[in-house]
C-alpha cells in the first residue's frame, strides 16, 4: 500500500508544529466483486490531500489514514477489476470522519451502505447533528440545507436572472422565497450552536460552531471570544490555527467588502487555450530535478497532459494514456505529465507515477505554489490535455478514452 499525499493548492494553512501521525481503518468485505478500495483522505487542519488504495483479501483490507490535525474526512470507493476505478465505481462511496482511535467498516454489498464500527468521532458527530436538528426545516422541505453539519448556503446573482418565460419567473420567486425561510432556521441554528460551544468546550465540532457564528453571525467578535473558551486540548491543534485564521478572514471581509468582490471575480475559471494557437513554451522539473522545456520536444506531436496524485478522475484516465503511448510511442508521438501537485510533496507524486506505470517524462514545479504552466494554458480543472502537433500547434484538447485514441489514429496512422 502506497500513500500518494497532497491537494490543489486548493482543497488550505499549517501555523503550529504538527509531527504527522496515522490512525487505522479495519475493513471486512462480504462481496467477492469488490476487489480493490480506494479513499481519498482530507486533513482540514492542514487543507492537505491524500489519496490512497489497498487491495481486498480474503475479505478484509487495512488502510494506514496519515493524520495532520485531529480528524480526518475520507472518500472511499471500491473497484471491481483489481485495477483502477471506473467510472461507476466513483457513485458507489461513503463519506467518514476517523480520529486517532480509527474505525470498523464492514461493507456488504456496496460502499455507500457500508456500516462504520468502533468510530468515536462520528458518534460524536452524529450527537452534533442531533443537537441543532430543527424538524421545522425539514416540514419546510429545506432540511437538506440546514440539517447538515453546517447550513448551506446559497445566493441569487440579479444579473442572471432570467424571467423570459413564466417558467423561469416562478423558479426566481421560489428561490427568493426559500432564502427568506432559510434566514430564519440558519439564526435558530446558530443559537443552537452558540449553545453547544458554551457546553461541549472540548468537543471538535465545537470548532465548526465557532466557524458558522463566524460566517454567518452578526457579529464576529461573538465567534473570537466563543474560540478563546475552547479548551487547552483543542487549542493546541493544528485545527485551531484553521479556525483561528477564517475568523480573522471573515473580520477582514466584513471590512473590506471590496476584496470579496475581487475574489468572486477570480473565482470565474478562465478559458483554455483552443485549436489553432501556437501553444505556449514553459519549464519544468522531472522526477530527477531536471529542467525540461516543451521546446524539447519540437517536432514530435505531443500530449501535453495535466494531472495530479491525488485527482481521481486523472488516474482512472491513466490506463488510456498507457494505451496510447504504447501504440504510437513509435509515430513521432510522446506524452508530456504535468502535475499539478501541492508546494513540497514531491514523494505523492513519484509514487503515483510509479503505481500507475507512467513512463513517460513527468514534470512538475513542487517548489512552487502556483504552477506557470497551469497559467499560461489556463487550467482551471484536471484532467486535461492538449495535443499539439510538430509545428507547435494545439490542434485537440481535452482528448478522453476512446476519443484520445481515435484521434491518434486519425493523424498518425500514416
Amino acid at each position: 500500500m502506497k500513500k500518494i499525499i497532497l491537494f490543489i493548492a486548493c482543497l488550505l494553512p499549517i501555523v503550529s508544529i504538527a509531527q504527522e501521525k496515522n490512525t487505522i481503518i479495519k475493513g471486512t468485505v462480504d462481496s467477492k466483486e469488490l476487489t480493490k478500495i480506494f479513499t481519498i483522505y482530507y486533513n482540514k487542519a492542514t487543507q492537505h490531500k491524500a489519496m490512497d488504495s489497498v487491495e481486498v483479501k480474503d475479505g478484509k483490507f487495512q488502510l494506514v489514514v496519515p493524520m495532520d490535525g485531529l480528524v480526518v474526512s475520507v472518500m472511499m470507493y471500491a473497484g471491481h477489476d483489481g485495477k483502477g476505478l471506473k467510472r461507476e465505481d466513483i457513485r458507489d462511496s461513503k463519506a467518514f470522519l476517523v480520529d486517532k482511535y480509527g474505525t470498523d467498516i464492514h461493507i456488504k454489498q456496496s460502499v455507500r451502505m457500508a456500516e462504520l464500527s468502533n468510530n468515536k468521532i462520528e458518534k460524536e458527530k452524529e450527537n452534533y447533528v442531533k443537537y441543532m436538528y430543527i424538524p421545522e426545516a425539514d416540514s419546510a422541505k429545506i432540511g437538506f440545507y440546514i440539517n447538515g453539519l453546517s447550513p448551506i448556503i446559497f445566493g441569487i446573482n440579479k444579473n442572471s436572472i432570467d424571467t423570459s418565460s413564466v417558467e423561469k419567473l416562478n423558479q426566481y420567486k421560489n428561490a427568493v422565497a426559500t432564502l427568506k425561510k432559510m434566514d430564519g432556521f440558519i439564526q435558530k441554528k446558530l443559537d443552537y450552536q452558540r449553545k453547544y460551544v458554551k457546553e461541549n468546550p472540548d468537543s471538535y465540532f465545537s470548532f465548526l460552531a465557532v466557524e458558522d457564528i463566524a460566517r454567518y453571525g452578526k457579529d464576529v467578535n461573538e465567534a473570537r471570544k466563543l474560540f478563546v473558551g475552547l479548551s487547552d486540548r483543542l487549542h493546541k491543534s493544528p485545527d485551531a490555527a484553521a479556525t483561528d485564521s477564517l475568523i480573522n478572514k471573515t473580520l477582514d471581509d466584513k471590512l473590506h467588502p471590496e476584496k470579496v468582490a475581487q475574489r468572486a471575480a477570480a473565482l470565474v475559471p478562465p478559458k483554455a487555450l483552443t485549436i489553432g494557437l501556437m501553444a505556449p513554451d514553459f519549464t519544468q522539473f522531472d522526477v530527477n530535478g531536471k529542467a525540461v522545456k516543451l521546446s524539447d520536444f519540437k517536432g514530435k506531436y505531443v500530449l501535453v497532459d495535466f494531472w495530479a496524485s491525488w485527482c481521481v478522475p486523472c488516474r482512472r484516465e491513466n490506463p488510456n494514456l498507457i494505451k496510447a503511448y504504447q501504440q504510437f510511442k513509435d509515430k513521432n508521438f510522446t506524452i508530456l505529465g504535468v502535475a499539478l501537485e501541492e508546494k513540497g510533496h514531491k514523494d505523492a507524486w513519484l509514487a503515483a507515477i510509479k503505481k500507475d506505470g507512467l513512463i513517460w517524462p513527468q514534470v512538475a514545479d513542487i517548489q512552487n505554489a502556483d504552477n506557470e504552466a497551469q497559467k499560461a494554458y489556463k487550467v482551471s480543472s484536471i484532467p486535461m490535455n492538449f495535443l499539439i502537433d510538430p509545428s507547435g500547434k494545439i490542434i485537440a484538447t481535452n482528448l478522453r478514452d476512446k476519443g484520445l485514441l481515435d484521434k491518434l489514429s486519425e493523424i498518425l496512422s500514416n
